[in-house]
């Protein structure tokens, strides 16, 4: 292996070891398997992606995660805006909803706090102009 290739690894596992990127802090009581450094990875990589999309800095998107393993009665997610931390509930480890919650959790924060509450003030004041909708006119759409 040339010289070059492992400083660069060795670099990569610093990067991906380092506090910086270590943003989600990891609850499992009941001791499941959990491969952190993916979960981490995941993470990471959710951000930067959304980013991407957006085109927004990663910054933009700088929030703390606290992932939340083992409760079977629920798999959700809460918004604690005002310490920007958002907490995922999942029953096991699954990368599909994690990465799929860990994107839309960078969609979420990437909205400032006037921006979202322009939104909800449009939403509701849109929703009063429709009016009530009765179960005739719903039928009749279909």
């Amino acid at each position: 292996m040339p010289p070059s290739f492992g400083v660069a690894i060795r670099c990569l596992l610093v990067l991906i070891c380092s506090p910086v990127l270590a943003q989600v802090t990891i609850i499992n009581p009941h001791q499941l398997e959990v491969p952190e450094q993916r979960v981490q990875a995941i993470f990471h990589a959710s951000r930067e992606v959304v980013a991407r999309e957006f085109q927004k800095s990663e910054t933009e998107i700088d929030f703390a995660l606290v992932l939340v393993f083992g409760d079977d009665s629920y798999e959700q997610y809460t918004a604690d805006e005002k310490r920007q931390v958002y907490t995922l509930y999942l029953h096991r480890w699954d990368e599909v909803k994690f990465a799929t919650s860990a994107m839309r959790l960078a969609i979420q924060h990437m909205v400032s706090h006037r921006r979202r509450d322009q939104l909800v003030t449009e939403i509701l004041e849109r929703s009063k102009r429709i009016g009530p909708v009765s179960v005739h006119d719903l039928q009749g759409r279909q």
